[in-house]
């Protein structure tokens, strides 16, 4: 059946955006199932409300910022968050969490891909905000110390192999 549903989402991903190269439109499509798979939680998410969401992620750091933190942080608010997992050194990130593990030792590119838990993921045009919160980092660090009178700007650089290919995805000096 999922087989099935990812071709018939490919197709609509294929009429709807008809320029966008055949590859890319996977990224479409699956962010379509995605959205899709959140169906089968609407009723512990809206009306059980109860403890039951494990958001547990490996991934690339950049994807985990944008989609899995502010989806565990909607869970939380929300009252649905049972527990978080990610990589090392994550823990002041998911501050929200009561329980949360730092269960891997390295990230894999590829845990994104086929990871259907998140209404976002891999690379999408558009993005779906229902179950996605901004995190209030800012406001959990803040202190008389270091003082930030601007928005925070994070910026995800990486200098790195990519498609066994020299580093072409980031910002040189």
């Amino acid at each position: 059946m999922q087989k099935i549903l990812l071709k018939s989402l490919y197709l609509i991903a294929s009429v709807k955006y008809p320029k966008a190269r055949s590859d890319l439109r996977y990224f479409i499509r699956d962010n379509y199932y995605c959205r899709l798979n959140q169906i089968k939680y609407i009723f512990k998410d809206y009306f059980v409300r109860k403890e039951y969401k494990v958001v547990n992620y490996q991934g690339e750091f950049d994807q985990e910022l944008r989609y899995i933190l502010p989806f565990a942080y909607w869970h939380h608010v929300n009252g649905t968050l049972e527990k978080t997992i990610s990589c090392k050194d994550t823990k002041e990130f998911y501050f929200f969490s009561q329980n949360h593990e730092e269960k891997y030792t390295e990230r894999l590119w590829q845990a994104g891909y086929n990871y259907y838990e998140v209404p976002n993921m891999t690379h999408s045009n558009t993005f779906d905000y229902s179950k996605w919160l901004r995190v209030p980092l800012k406001k959990q660090y803040a202190n008389s110390i270091v003082l930030y009178n601007k928005p925070a700007l994070i910026i995800a650089n990486k200098y790195n192999i990519e498609w066994d290919k020299p580093p072409v995805n980031y910002l040189d000096f």
